[in-house]
């Protein structure tokens, strides 16, 4: 008898089943307008998102056309904060770094912070924001 019951309770322990990444939810190409808005300078530009699961258990990996950008970001609940980054496409002489956090509601998503681009020793400050949703074609 007691052998049985051994015998049960290791059967059900180990069928437990596993738990689905909450970050499955979120991952996914997003498509929609960036903003900038620096002293003087004003741009708007379509952004592709490509955001996949990092490799720590919080983390994404998010690819912005838009800006462009690679960065990892930490997610907590339906909200993440990026790790500050820098656009490397911009040459030598001009680096734009980022900062920023985005949330997601749904289907969509809303990115926004700050811009800081220094330009043969010359920085500017300012902000951006992007609001996308999520390509349902995928």
């Amino acid at each position: 008898m007691k052998t049985s019951l051994l015998i049960i309770l290791i059967f059900l322990f180990s069928c437990t089943k596993e738990q689905q990444d909450f970050r499955d939810q979120y991952t996914g190409t997003y498509r929609g307008p960036v903003t900038f808005d620096l002293p003087g300078w004003q741009h708007s530009r379509e952004n592709n998102a490509f955001i996949v699961k990092g490799t720590a258990s919080n983390e994404l990996a998010i690819q912005n056309l838009g800006i462009p950008s690679y960065s990892i970001a930490i997610l907590s609940n339906n909200t993440y904060t990026y790790y500050p980054f820098n656009n490397g496409s911009l040459g030598q002489s001009v680096i734009a770094q980022y900062r920023g956090r985005g949330t997601f509601n749904g289907d969509s998503l809303c990115e926004e912070g700050t811009i800081m681009i220094s330009s043969y020793g010359v920085i500017e400050s300012g902000t951006w924001c992007t609001k996308m949703k999520k390509d349902k074609t995928q």
